[in-house]
């Protein structure tokens, strides 16, 4: 006797599931890509490059200030824990951010760079005591150059005036004329050249006569 169709519920049951596992993963993709856009946006970066793929990647080490070998140990296993160590730390100080918050960027990205990127924070590219240190070594040095020894060149005609000893000449004196004190002439402040400028990238103060920034490579034109 025929009973019809039999139905596998389990095989239904699996199909729902998968689906469903790729209707998360999907979401999941998508909220990450919101919170990158958000942290290049704040860095100041163009937001639609968190989509390209390793160039992605070049954009956050530029955001933390690290030098770009950095993406090279990131693709060796065990060996790519230091680099994501020192990105989460560069990137928790570059907003402002504690040592405990670098250390939630390290072991629980999911929760925290969403954090980063949804709060108020503002993005302050290199830590600020580094530029200070940085300028501080440029001020001593720029003290330990010894200062040029002025040579005053004479002409032998002048040179033989002055060995030859001369009488005392008496200043003439008129009676009629007070001997009040003369004011000396007024001193005209002189303009120093302007000694740093100021990176439009990065912000950060280097020499007048600097080609490119030492941070962020920008060039000056």
């Amino acid at each position: 006797m025929y009973e019809g169709p039999v139905i596998y519920e389990s095989h239904v049951t699996d199909f729902f599931l998968l689906v469903l596992l790729i209707l998360l993963a999907v979401a999941f993709l998508l909220f990450y890509i919101v919170c990158f856009y958000r942290l290049f946006k704040k860095a100041g970066k163009n937001p639609w490059t968190c989509l390209i793929p390793f160039y992605n990647i070049f954009v956050i080490l530029n955001m933390a200030t690290l030098p770009k070998y950095y993406f090279l140990l990131l693709l060796i296993p065990i060996v790519n824990l230091f680099p994501i160590a020192r990105i989460s730390q560069e990137l928790a100080r570059s907003f402002k951010k504690s040592s405990s918050f670098a250390v939630g960027l390290f072991f629980l990205p999911m929760i925290y760079y969403p954090i980063l990127a949804f709060s108020d924070s503002r993005y302050i590219g290199i830590n600020e005591e580094k530029v200070q240190s940085i300028q501080l070594k440029d001020v001593s040095l720029e003290r330990k150059k010894p200062a040029p020894v002025p040579v005053s060149k004479t002409s032998p005609a002048t040179s033989n005036q002055a060995s030859t000893p001369t009488a005392p000449s008496q200043p003439n004196v008129n009676p009629s004329v007070s001997s009040s004190p003369v004011a000396p002439p007024p001193i005209i402040p002189i303009e120093k050249p302007a000694e740093y400028k100021e990176c439009p990238e990065c912000h950060n103060k280097v020499k007048a006569e600097a080609k490119s920034c030492f941070i962020c490579g920008h060039k000056f034109s």
